[in-house]
């Protein structure tokens, strides 16, 4: 399997995408694609969409919605004490990763996959390709919004993070943030999406399975 970032939801097949939302209409390629369309997300608005994907041969098999953030507004979680704490000590919170699906707390899945191909080991590939991503790219941290119980139970099971790991889930909000660095690190600045993340032509290197 081959997993790749591409640089938005509009520019993927939406029959392939929407194979793997199980109806969720918030998922849905139309929905993503039109606040895409909309100047809602992208260039200029801190939302920066680039998400994982994963094939097998040509076929989608499995996704990540993900942006990459540079301030905390319309996620309906509240971070702002960590970027204070990163400013305080001379370090840059922002850019981040998140999965969620922008400017809504609805609970629903983040690690989408086929119903034709097992799921658990698909999603525990994106999970670490998450991680691997957050620490190739410096980025402070990646958090994933409101998952469903499913992903919920992939991400705390995961293998143990370091410094950092938070995990909280309600009724009306649940987050999950992985492996902050170690707040004595520095973090380089000025960091834009052609240096920090591959594009879609570039892959990740394939993660024992």
């Amino acid at each position: 399997m081959k997993l790749e970032i591409a640089e938005s939801i509009s520019q993927l097949d939406s029959s392939s995408w929407d194979e793997l939302v199980g109806g969720m209409p918030l998922l849905s390629h139309a929905f993503l694609s039109a606040l895409e369309e909309s100047n809602s997300i992208g260039s200029g608005t801190g939302w920066q969409p680039c998400p994982m994907l994963v094939f097998d041969n040509k076929k989608l098999v499995g996704a990540m919605p993900l942006y990459v953030k540079h301030h905390s507004y319309g996620e309906y979680v509240f971070d702002w004490a960590w970027a204070e704490a990163y400013q305080k000590s001379g370090m840059d919170y922002y850019p981040k990763l998140i999965s969620a699906i922008p400017f809504s707390p609805i609970t629903s899945q983040r690690l989408l996959v086929s119903p034709e191909y097992p799921s658990k080991e698909i999603q525990s590939l994106m999970v670490e390709a998450l991680e691997e991503i957050m620490h190739n790219n410096h980025f402070s941290s990646a958090h994933v919004l409101f998952p469903n119980d499913n992903s919920a139970e992939i991400l705390t099971q995961s293998k143990e993070r370091k410094l950092g790991k938070s995990a909280r889930r309600s009724r009306i909000q649940a987050w999950y943030a992985i492996a902050l660095r170690d707040m004595t690190s520095p973090t380089p600045n000025g960091i834009s999406f052609t240096n920090v993340i591959a594009t879609p032509t570039q892959s990740i290197d394939p993660l024992p399975t």
